[in-house]
């Protein structure tokens, strides 16, 4: 049964891995990320001037979900994040497609990581099982009746497999391990705790932001269509802030 669903067990891991770390160097290398995270804080900082909190010199990426509910002047549905959308898609409109550098964070955000654990431990496991079985089979004991033929080609094609197999579960070792430090390195780089730190959490939070932020976009232009422009003919969203 191993040898049966070793391939579609291994290569379903193997796959989960690499995207978990893809997707955590993409979101640490995206300038454009950045330039979103560096507005929002300097929004952050300008509404909070002569506050305690007017000072900060960075955000965590759960506290960015809390723009949706904030209430940004008179209009009870227009919120922070709407203004943010405006204000990026006004001053920095080459910024608006960092959801493209962000686009693994939803399958990310899927996955658990102590699951991929769990599989590969229990992988590595079916490895040992499976060589004991072998030695126990190919062990010369007093009584035993001499191997056939068919026993000495099981032995010989599982021994074979499960070679191939032991490597296979090495590299897939050496993959987790780069995944892992990568999860480290994005805990660091955006001023987390990498003791307390959790993937899963973090992907989710990012891609809801991803989904909060194009959804006030989204609005903003809308509502920017049923104005009229100002007087220079500029379409400035902006605008429909004063």
């Amino acid at each position: 049964i191993f040898k049966l669903e070793f391939n579609s067990r291994k290569d379903d891991l193997k796959d989960k891995v690499t995207l978990m770390a893809s997707t955590a160097k993409k979101v640490m290398d995206s300038t454009k990320f950045k330039g979103i995270l560096e507005i929002t804080l300097a929004l952050g900082n300008f509404m909070n001037s002569g506050h305690s909190l007017g000072n900060a010199q960075g955000c965590s990426i759960e506290s960015l979900l809390m723009l949706s509910g904030i209430r940004a002047g008179s209009n009870k549905k227009i919120t922070l994040m709407h203004y943010l959308a405006a204000l990026v898609a006004s001053k920095e409109p080459h910024l608006l497609d960092f959801a493209h550098d962000l686009r693994g964070c939803k399958d990310a955000a899927s996955m658990i990581v102590s699951a991929l654990r769990q599989e590969m431990s229990q992988l590595l496991q079916c490895a040992d099982e499976l060589a004991k079985t072998l030695s126990d089979i190919a062990m010369p004991r007093e009584g035993k009746k001499e191997m056939d033929s068919s026993t000495s080609t099981f032995i010989q094609i599982m021994t074979e497999f499960h070679e191939g197999a032991k490597v296979e579960l090495e590299e897939l070792q050496a993959k987790m391990a780069v995944m892992d430090e990568r999860f480290k390195l994005l805990a660091t780089y955006f001023g987390e705790d990498a003791n307390s730190f959790s993937p899963n959490d973090f992907f989710t939070h990012v891609n809801s932001f991803v989904d909060q932020f194009e959804k006030s976009l989204k609005e903003m232009r809308e509502i920017q269509k049923e104005k009229p422009k100002s007087s220079d003919g500029k379409d400035d969203m902006m605008g429909l802030f004063t």
